[in-house]
């Protein structure tokens, strides 16, 4: 995130939390932006509902998540069915199409969700 931040220039604008993806609050109407950068497809699906809950409830109304994310298709693409199969025999979690994270993030509170490529979503509180 540090080294995303510092490319895109964002570095004094960037506030880094750490904490417990999986448990912590993230605070109320706090945060202009977000990012889930390559892990929603290690949680299982109730763990994603849980962290799209709190990241909905974290940002100010108008506030974007952006979600980096393998995702499957119809078509199984190599690199989504290795990890489903590396995820599910680890923890349970999968590569998720984008009609799974768009009713997830829906279901989170989120609206205007946007599939910009095979692995780029994002959505508007």
């Amino acid at each position: 995130a540090r080294d995303l931040a510092g490319r895109l220039g964002l570095d004094g604008r960037v506030r880094y939390l750490p904490a417990d993806l999986l448990s912590d609050d993230f605070g109320a109407s706090a945060y202009d932006a977000a990012m889930l950068g390559l892990i929603t497809y290690i949680l299982t699906p109730g763990q994603n509902r849980s962290v799209l809950r709190r990241a909905a409830r974290a940002l100010k109304p108008g506030g974007v998540l952006v979600i980096d994310a393998i995702m499957s298709t119809d078509r199984p693409r190599e690199w989504a069915s290795r990890a489903t199969l590396l995820m599910r025999t680890w923890n349970g979690g999968a590569a998720h199409a984008f009609e799974q994270y768009r009713a997830w993030l829906l279901e989170a509170g989120f609206r205007e969700v946007t599939r910009h490529n095979e692995q780029l979503l994002s959505a508007v509180r």
